[in-house]
């Protein structure tokens, strides 16, 4: 059983390979156009120390071209959702969803996205 940075690293990875986005895995401080994937967040019940399964949400930011970002959701929905389960992480939940952030500050208008929540077994 890997541990939770483990768990991120590796799904970083896997991320990367099927986007060919830039995965990070740490949380950022505001949604921004091309910031790719992001961890935003995890939801660990019970005692650090103990195993557990830890929910991890993760973002990837296509930009804030209406347009290419509807190609994007269109062509990585099947080979993220592929690439998740069938590879090395094996989560016992996972969803896919399209989303709409706001562009913050710097970037009028909003940013488009998918959300993908996994949950995965770490010690």
């Amino acid at each position: 059983m890997a541990s939770i940075n483990e768990q991120r690293a590796l799904l970083a990875s896997v991320l990367s390979g099927v986007s060919g986005l830039s995965v990070r895995t740490e949380r950022p401080t505001q949604a921004r156009a091309g910031d790719g994937w992001v961890n935003v967040g995890r939801v660990a019940p019970g005692l650090p120390t103990t195993a557990c399964d830890c929910t991890f949400t993760v973002v990837v930011v296509l930009g804030s071209d209406e347009r290419r970002a509807n190609e994007m959701l269109a062509t990585l929905s099947v080979p993220i959702i592929n690439a998740v389960t069938q590879g090395a992480l094996h989560p016992s939940d996972v969803g896919l969803e399209p989303a709409t952030l706001p562009a913050g500050d710097s970037t009028p208008g909003d940013v488009f996205a998918l959300i993908l929540t996994l949950t995965l077994e770490v010690s």
